[in-house]
């Protein structure tokens, strides 16, 4: 939840919810992390190259994550499998992107939520954010 007037962007390292490291600036990454390129192993996914994260000391990211492994389909320049370790290295959590399609001529309606409607003894209420 945001202030009134404020504004994040959301995708950017540091500012969002978790760490999307692609389509960052290198230099951003790089000050964030420790970046190594990992040789292919015989389950990575088809035409991948696969990049190790590591959090730097005293990072907001340390504190969350012992690495962050992405592979990256460079001819599509998109991730196709994201796998999270945690910082006490017992929790692997691993994310396959698969049929990804982008521009696929989606219109602003699309995007659209369905109205809210009270029912089912919820009781809706709309006030204005106070600080």
């Amino acid at each position: 939840m945001l202030k009134p007037g404020e504004k994040i962007n959301l995708l950017k390292l540091g500012e969002g919810p978790f760490p999307l490291p692609i389509g960052q600036a290198k230099e951003d990454v790089k000050q964030m992390f420790e970046v190594e390129i990992v040789p292919a192993a015989s389950d990575d996914p088809a035409g991948t190259v696969h990049g190790r994260l590591t959090p730097k000391p005293k990072t907001q990211f340390e504190r969350k994550f012992k690495s962050i492994d992405v592979w990256v389909d460079p001819k599509a320049q998109m991730p196709r499998r994201i796998q999270t370790l945690d910082r006490s290295a017992s929790t692997v959590q691993t994310t396959d992107l698969e049929n990804v399609k982008s521009n696929t001529g989606l219109k602003d309606d699309d995007f659209k939520l369905d109205e809210v409607k009270a029912k089912d003894g919820w009781k809706l209420r709309d006030e204005p954010y106070e600080e």
